[in-house]
């Protein structure tokens, strides 16, 4: 199997099956369109490595740029065309075998292919034949036009030929919308790679927990945990790893730099690989010498309960907002318990909470959503229940045919937390921050603690992606002591 597709023959009739489901969402007389984008340079002569568009690959599994999908939905059925580069031997002397539009069609079981040389000829001829054009609104097409802008580019040719009959597309629709309410459901395909993304991943946040010693730099770490994931077959990163250490672990979003490890510190790893498309994201924090302190200990166990709760409250039925505050109300109590918030002034964890006192020490989400993207697409609220709609909770609620104005005000006031079903997968991570010089003992100073896991609702309640590598302490240290 050459690297610009990945379809294995077993699974090839599940992309087709997501052009149905997407075309089911539509309108009669409409054209898809998605691309897989273009070469992004770096500087001069270098370019980044080339990732196709989620929802192209979530289409199409093909991983070339310079692709467009379109499908056409006319009188019910759905028909398939796919532009793409030409081969072209001098191109790939240099930059490696294409697969050419002349041989896509039988990978992608498109029903036709076209070199992408020829879209400007064609397209405006099949936009004369549809009444919706489904489009990506802030994609780009390439590097310099967004798809609405190449569109109206399209639409001229049409103008001369509206007094023959033809006609202009009556209606824009926003692809995002209908796709990734696809997306937010992992069928088999998607959780059997997410599972073996989780596995690669854990074993590269136990061999840094192994590597850890004092004296050696964060970007070391980062090293060991990019040549386990590709040594294990993963393609790539899902996002830069963060790899923080001593009071770099109160800064939530820090890459892996050049501060030392120290003795008595603790790190925060929050990486994960990119298999075949699909990202795991899994955060643990150890103690450099591979002995928790007293202190470290504490603040440690209260986010393991947290978790915990939160994850075992997660089944179909509970809403993606009660994931965050079964967690949230655990933290919050480890606070108060710890005396890094005021038992006297604030009392209870509902006061606590409600007067945002926390938030110096916890500032973000307990969860999102995981797939393709690292922060995955798909909705975190939804139409709120009444007796006309109690049935319908997960319906897509905004008609694109609908002027978006008055739908918008029309949902005004009516949103609810969605409600988690089989097959959404979403991270569990909570955290404590607590940085020096907050009212806090300097006991707990530059302890930054998160944890995070993956999961999928299941038919009961969920599966743990990620816990090859393990949570709790007496694990973490036993994995670190056998390698001292």
């Amino acid at each position: 199997m050459h690297n610009f597709i990945n379809i294995k023959p077993e699974h090839k009739n599940i992309y087709k099956q997501r052009w149905q489901h997407l075309a089911d969402s539509l309108p009669d007389s409409s054209l898809i369109l998605v691309g897989s984008g273009d070469n992004i340079y770096r500087n001069s002569d270098v370019d980044y490595p080339f990732r196709a568009s989620s929802n192209f690959y979530y289409l199409t599994g093909f991983t070339e740029p310079n692709a467009v999908l379109c499908l056409v939905k006319k009188q019910e059925v759905v028909y398939s065309i796919l532009f793409a580069l030409p081969k072209n031997e001098a191109q790939e002397i240099w930059h490696g075998i294409r697969c050419g539009y002349e041989n896509a069609g039988k990978y992608l079981g498109a029903d036709i292919t076209y070199s992408i040389d020829d879209i400007h000829q064609i397209m405006p001829k099949l936009l004369a034949q549809i009444s919706n054009c489904v489009i990506e609104f802030n994609a780009f097409y390439d590097n310099k036009k967004l798809w609405r802008d190449i569109l109206f580019e399209w639409f001229e040719p049409l103008k001369s030929m509206q007094r023959t009959g033809h006609k202009l597309p009556q209606n824009i629709i926003n692809l995002h919308e209908h796709i990734s309410e696809l997306r937010l459901f992992k069928d088999d395909y998607e959780q059997e790679i997410m599972l073996e993304a989780g596995k690669i991943s854990s074993l590269g946040h136990i061999k840094a927990m192994q590597t850890s010693k004092a004296g050696i730099q964060e970007d070391y770490l980062e090293a060991e945990l990019i040549h386990t994931f590709k040594q294990n077959k993963a393609q790539s990163i899902a996002y830069n790893s963060i790899v923080a250490t001593g009071e770099n672990t109160c800064i939530l979003h820090h890459r892996a730099g050049q501060s030392i490890l120290k003795d008595g510190d603790l790190c925060l790893i929050d990486a994960g690989c990119e298999l075949d498309g699909y990202s795991s994201d899994i955060t643990r924090t150890f103690p450099i010498n591979g002995k928790f302190s007293k202190e470290q200990a504490e603040i440690y166990n209260w986010v393991v309960a947290a978790q915990q709760a939160a994850i075992d409250i997660a089944k179909p039925g509970i809403t993606f907002e009660q994931i965050h505050t079964t967690a949230l109300d655990i933290l919050v109590y480890g606070m108060l318990e710890s005396g890094l918030l005021d038992k006297k002034k604030y009392g209870t964890v509902e006061n606590a909470i409600e007067s945002g006192a926390y938030q110096q020490f916890y500032m973000h989400r307990t969860s999102h959503w995981l797939g393709l993207d690292v922060h995955d697409v798909g909705r975190y609220k939804q139409e709120k229940l009444n007796e006309t709609n109690q049935n319908k909770s997960l319906e897509f609620i905004f008609n694109p045919q609908d002027n978006l104005q008055a739908s918008l005000l029309n949902l005004a006031g009516k949103k609810t937390s969605i409600i988690l079903q089989k097959g959404m997968a979403l991270t569990v991570e909570p955290a404590i921050y607590i940085r020096a010089n907050l009212n806090a003992d300097s006991k707990y100073w530059n302890i930054g603690i998160r944890i995070e896991d993956d999961i999928i609702i299941s038919h009961q309640g969920n599966h743990i992606l990620t816990r090859d590598v393990p949570v709790d302490i007496k694990s973490i240290e036993e994995i670190m002591c056998s390698c001292s």
